[in-house]
């Protein structure tokens, strides 16, 4: 994966941000939000069988089915071949609160090490999800003085 663009890192920012002092907890809204991060970070088949899950049951919330909408519309096009670009670190959000939980306990090396074996995945993603989720969550601190997903009711 490459270095981490300062662009994407504040546009995720600017997102948490507006969630963050709009939302105050609303599950639905939440639902949405994490859905379209693991969209855009890759996680195209979780996503698929969640959204088909929620569909089924009746349970979507309005940001799920446009997701949901969004998604069968990406899968009827044709357009350019090849892989498509991914701008997050894959499972950025959840590593990151999971490191944000072992810190406490660990040290960095302690951690990665532990995150390896529970995500499956190389030391550099999971060093590369860390880095992006603690910048985001700084700029989002800048942005709106909630410090992480506290703010969100989580």
């Amino acid at each position: 994966m490459t270095k981490l663009d300062n662009d994407v890192i504040e546009q995720t920012a600017q997102e948490f941000a507006k969630l963050a002092l709009t939302v105050k907890g609303d599950p639905d809204v939440l639902e949405a939000f994490y859905t379209k991060d693991l969209l855009l970070s890759g996680e195209r088949a979780q996503i698929i069988e969640l959204v088909m899950t929620r569909l089924t049951e009746g349970t979507a919330s309005p940001g799920l089915q446009r997701i949901g909408a969004a998604l069968y519309f990406m899968e009827t096009q044709t357009g350019v071949r090849g892989r498509k670009p991914i701008a997050r670190p894959r499972r950025w959000l959840h590593i990151g609160e999971s490191y944000v939980e072992l810190k406490k306990a660990q040290t960095w090396d302690e951690a990665i090490l532990t995150l390896m074996s529970e995500f499956h995945m190389g030391k550099t993603s999971v060093e590369e999800s860390v880095r992006f989720y603690l910048k985001v969550m700084q700029r989002v601190k800048a942005l709106t003085g909630i410090d992480t997903l506290d703010g969100l009711g989580k």
